[in-house]
């Protein structure tokens, strides 16, 4: 719901501030911890010199110090979920800086590694990797400052690391924004795409590609790997945000905040489903056209949804068309759409043509960048028998043309004293009526039905009888079983 149900936590104890990172403990009760940085006495301004590590297990309802971390101004946090460590950077006094390690959550902790000031952490989820952004450490070939990185985020699909840089946070002005590194340091490159000077970054560990960052004017999203980004804070009341969790249970997003406490909402789900409609049955020669349907079935927008759709052997494709986003055709035909909405699918309509008869399996895939519970509506699957070609009787005569089978008259004898005969030829399927008709001459114009004589092989024969001088007009009609009808006009004279 683009984060308008944002609720609001208790704020930190008397003192402290919510300046560092947030990690969640996944679990029954999750357990949220936060660094913390506590403020000096009035006075003369003075960086801060004292904080420690918070811990709540009640979703931010109340805090408490964790007792085991030296009382100094910690600027990260992370939870090592497979070996119940925490993690926690100190930074900016003489004495207590670096990495501080608890294998008791808080009761006890111990210095690891350098004593410098560590102004990020990050925790590679495959690797178990602990990274710390210090002046010193973070190194690497265009490498952002290591005193103004904030957080680190890890794409696993694409084993990309990246790291969020505040400017003037902690040291010197630097080139504020998300930086990227394919694996680990070093090689960075800047995202062109965040101008504001974030504060915090944490990345869907069940969507990789959704990055969440904390500035001073809320929360922003992207759900493209960084390369646009959208508000996600309309329902945020403190927008001054500088630490983000996510706990990966319970798809909660916590946002700590500077004065405000921390808040916390539940991420949307969406529920890519994918459905398709063909024929039973085609004829072979004959168009086949198959309608793919996606839906979103959760809440939210989908984001980029890729369609995969593998062309079944013996069948050309003849067309392929979206009613929104494009889909490039060729032996897989593959659909990229975007942000479908819950009420509004998209359609796919995909024409081909079977070359030869049995059955052809329909198999259509759907995927999200977007974190989806349900995978079981993501494919679909129809079979259609392909039919030999039926054999359709050739109508006797189309409906405006003339068919080989239509009436056809091969000759007239009409002479005086003589029966009259008139031959024709139709397909014997059809219903033949012929009537007479005087038109001129001595004595009355008259009508009459004659009969009609057939003969082999589609010839017809009309006995006229015997005509006295005059005009005449013979009138064949013939009616095929689909009721299509063609008429025979003949005029002629039979002379004194």
């Amino acid at each position: 719901d683009r984060g308008q149900t944002w609720q609001v936590t208790a704020a930190p104890p008397a003192g402290y501030g919510f300046d560092g990172t947030l990690a969640v403990e996944s679990g029954p009760e999750p357990v949220l911890y936060a660094a913390a940085r506590r403020d000096p006495p009035p006075g003369p301004i003075a960086p801060p010199s004292n904080g420690g590590i918070l811990a709540s297990v009640q979703g931010g309802a109340s805090w408490k110090v964790l007792g085991g971390f030296p009382d100094v101004p910690f600027s990260s946090v992370v939870f090592d979920e497979n070996s119940s460590r925490l993690y926690a950077g100190a930074y900016g006094v003489a004495n207590g800086t670096g990495v501080y390690r608890s294998d008791d959550r808080g009761l006890t902790a111990v210095p690891t590694g350098s004593p410098e000031s560590v102004y990020a952490l990050g925790l590679h989820p495959t690797l178990r990797t602990v990274l710390a952004a210090t002046p010193s450490l973070i190194g690497g070939t265009g490498t952002p400052p290591g005193f103004n990185v904030r957080g680190f985020g890890f794409d696993l699909l694409d084993s990309t690391t990246y790291a969020l840089v505040a400017p003037g946070r902690f040291g010197p002005g630097g080139p504020a924004g998300v930086w990227r590194t394919d694996g680990l340091p070093p090689g960075w490159t800047k995202l062109p795409s965040v101008s504001e000077a974030a504060t915090s970054m944490v990345i869907d560990p069940a969507a990789p590609w959704t990055i969440y960052i904390g500035t001073p004017t809320g929360v922003r999203r992207s759900v493209d790997g960084g390369a646009t980004w959208t508000n996600f804070n309309d329902g945020l009341t403190w927008r001054n945000v500088t630490s983000l969790a996510i706990d990966p249970k319970s798809r909660i997003l916590y946002a700590g905040t500077n004065g405000g406490g921390v808040f916390d909402l539940v991420i949307p789900e969406i529920d890519v489903a994918v459905s398709q409609t063909a024929p039973a049955t085609v004829e072979v020669g004959r168009d086949l056209a198959v309608t793919f349907t996606v839906a979103n079935l959760g809440a939210g927008t989908t984001g980029f949804v890729e369609l995969r759709e593998r062309l079944p052997s013996a069948m050309a494709l003849r067309s392929v068309t979206s009613s929104q986003g494009s889909c490039t055709p060729g032996v897989e035909i593959v659909c990229g759409l975007r942000d479908i909405t819950p009420g509004a699918p998209a359609t796919i309509r995909l024409v081909m043509s079977a070359s030869q008869t049995g059955p052809t399996v329909n198999a259509v895939t759907s995927s999200s960048l977007r974190f989806e519970r349900n995978l079981a509506n993501n494919a679909a699957t129809t079979t259609t028998q392909v039919v030999p070609a039926s054999v359709v009787p050739k109508p006797v005569f189309p409906v405006g043309k003339l068919d080989l089978t239509a009436p056809r008259i091969l000759g007239l004898r009409a002479l005086l004293g003589k029966v009259s005969k008139l031959a024709f030829r139709l397909s014997e399927r059809a219903t033949v009526r012929a009537t007479l008709r005087r038109l001129s001459g001595s004595g009355p114009k008259w009508t009459r039905r004659i009969g009609v004589k057939r003969l082999a092989r589609g010839n017809a024969l009309i006995r006229l009888g015997r005509l006295a001088p005059g005009t005449y007009r013979v009138v064949v009609t013939a009616t095929d079983a689909a009721g299509n009808h063609r008429t025979l006009l003949r005029t002629f004279r039979v002379r004194p």
